[in-house]
């Protein structure tokens, strides 16, 4: 644990928030809201991290780091590092679908956005935008804060057009923050062969003018 500004009150070391810690003692902000607090032990050998996890019901303390020593180290003490062969995405682009939409967060959000949407978070980022290359949306005739529609092989959505050159020609960006323009209708089922992650970054889609209102976007609001 270390301070994160001085002592508050009588005490003059976080010792003894260690102890309540460890302890299960009362955290009634955590307990409300939900909570994981992280600390080192310094009686425990090679200064084992501990969590303590908080939910509605109650509190425990559990060890970070308790599958450590069930790792087997190879000879050389190194991790050790293999090439696997390259395997094409699971769908590409096509005269049908000839972009290839990525999709990610923002940075003034995080996800689906349940908590960042209900801060001034959302005065920076008020709604979504498909970020597109000037070339593109030139040819398209996409003016900046126009509407577009984008569809892939599995649905669509309606945004508006951000020109910029944050993206690639070919290529364009939405983020999955904000319900009324739910990207992951558009993306597909495919997943990585080992770790079944979803192919978020690679959907091919087509791009066609709508009628969505042309209204002015924020700045900076392009941040991945």
């Amino acid at each position: 644990m270390r301070n994160g500004r001085g002592p508050v009150g009588p005490e003059r070391s976080p010792r003894p928030v260690e102890e309540l810690l460890l302890r299960g003692g009362p955290l009634p902000e955590a307990a409300a809201y939900g909570a994981a607090t992280y600390f080192a032990d310094s009686r425990a050998p090679r200064g084992d991290r501990h969590v303590r996890l908080c939910t509605g019901t109650g509190c425990f303390v559990a060890s970070a780091g308790r599958h450590v020593d069930e790792v087997e180290a190879p000879p050389s003490g190194r991790a050790e590092l293999y090439a696997r062969e390259w395997l094409p995405p699971g769908e590409e682009p096509d005269s049908g679908y000839p972009y290839t939409l990525i999709t990610g967060r923002r940075l003034a959000h995080y996800n689906a956005g349940t908590m960042t949407r209900r801060t001034p978070n959302v005065e920076i980022a008020p709604a979504e935008h498909l970020d597109i290359h000037p070339d593109d949306a030139a040819r398209l005739g996409l003016d900046e804060g126009s509407g577009v529609r984008v569809t892939s092989r599995r649905g669509s959505v309606l945004a508006r057009v951000r020109r910029t050159e944050d993206v690639s020609p070919g290529e364009v960006f939405m983020s999955f923050h904000f319900p009324d323009v739910p990207a992951n209708v558009l993306t597909s089922e495919n997943t990585d062969e080992v770790t079944d992650c979803p192919e978020y970054k690679v959907t091919a889609v087509r791009l066609e003018q709508a009628d969505r209102p042309r209204s002015p976007l924020p700045n900076g609001s392009g941040d991945r």
